[in-house]
């Protein structure tokens, strides 16, 4: 576990692994979402039938396109494998095509292991799309939310933002509801209800 303590001395780096994810606004109103992970092997790893890996040697090395409507339903797809340990990795990019028409949100990692579970995808592809789902929202949901909330203002909002409830920070009881969308604010549990007695 890390705390804020200095890291022991001496340690060894074995791996290093990279995730990063932007995401763009498209002029023809849709949006894409590019993922990126890559692998790094910082020792020497002995591989039976295969050469070493030797430090500094790139694993993986993957790249996903994700183009979504504004309810974030995935139209477009593409995957490319710069690096992988087999040439038969590559037929995992024809899985993630089985993925057009699913929607990032509620529900994805459950289509994630439906579409490319197991034997029938890529375990670090599958990593990467389900953490691109988070971007997406972070990118594209908090982007047009803003729009949104720029012709009306937060006191005005109507429908509950989908990021209310998701959170210890963003909880309905919790302060941060209260002083920013005091519309959607549940009692606090520790606030006592108020008396209708007269």
């Amino acid at each position: 576990m890390m705390n804020d303590a200095e890291p022991v001395p001496g340690r060894v780096a074995l791996h290093s692994r990279q995730i990063s994810f932007q995401s763009f606004a498209r002029p023809d109103g849709l949006w894409d979402v590019e993922g990126s992970l890559r692998d790094v092997k910082e020792v020497r790893i002995e591989r039976p039938s295969l050469p070493p890996l030797m430090p500094g040697d790139t694993v993986h090395d993957m790249h996903v396109r994700v183009t979504v409507d504004d309810d974030l339903r995935i139209v477009a797809i593409a995957a490319r494998l710069a690096a992988a340990p087999f040439d038969e990795c590559q037929m995992t990019r024809d899985a993630v095509q089985r993925l057009v028409g699913r929607q990032l949100g509620r529900g994805w990692h459950g289509a994630l292991q439906e579409v490319m579970g197991g034997v029938q995808g890529c375990t670090h592809l599958r990593e990467l799309l389900q953490a691109l789902a988070t971007a997406a929202i972070q990118g594209i949901s908090v982007y047009r939310d803003q729009r949104r909330r720029d012709s009306a203002p937060w006191g005005d909002i109507t429908v509950v933002p989908h990021f209310v409830g998701g959170c210890m920070s963003w909880r309905q009881d919790g302060p941060v509801v209260r002083r920013l969308l005091p519309q959607f604010a549940a009692p606090s549990i520790s606030t006592p209800p108020e008396s209708t007695e007269e």
